[in-house]
């Protein structure tokens, strides 16, 4: 059975709710050293689903996004030891053919990150960003949003 985490955003807040509606669900809190993350785990007849809202929403507050703590948020969806960990976010585009509404599946980014985002921070490790997103899993994505976007 696969087991998928998807880290997601303040577009899809009600999107664990929506799988609890058809499937059983639990709370789970994950400890790292930066910081806890609350997951929603889905059990689906099809696979198990880690939701993560990287913005750590409760009834009160959300993260604002320059405060997110993206390492824990990491930590807490490979601790499932899934077969795939899906982000959606939610960005603007210049490209005409793909207006505000419609999903698109990344193929590289553009770091512009001024806070660290490494888990090494006594020693330089390499990592390899050639190809940086699972090639299988982006054209299941892209065939799946063809057939609904056109």
């Amino acid at each position: 059975m696969p087991r998928i985490a998807v880290i997601c955003g303040t577009g899809m807040s009600a999107f664990s709710t929506t799988l609890e509606s058809i499937s059983t669900s639990m709370s789970i809190l994950v400890d790292s050293k930066w910081g806890s993350v609350p997951v929603s785990l889905v059990n689906h007849e099809l696979g198990q689903i880690f939701v993560l809202d990287r913005h750590h929403s409760n009834e009160e507050a959300r993260t604002p996004p320059h405060e997110i703590e993206h390492r824990a948020n990491i930590h807490a969806a490979k601790s499932f030891s899934p077969d795939l960990i899906l982000s959606v976010n939610s960005v603007g585009t210049m490209i005409e053919d793909l207006p505000p509404g419609m999903i698109g599946v990344a193929s590289d980014v553009l770091d512009l990150a001024t806070r660290p985002w490494t888990f090494h921070d006594e020693d330089a490790i390499h990592a390899d960003r050639t190809s940086i997103f699972d090639k299988k899993a982006s054209e299941i994505c892209s065939l799946a949003l063809s057939k609904t976007q056109e």
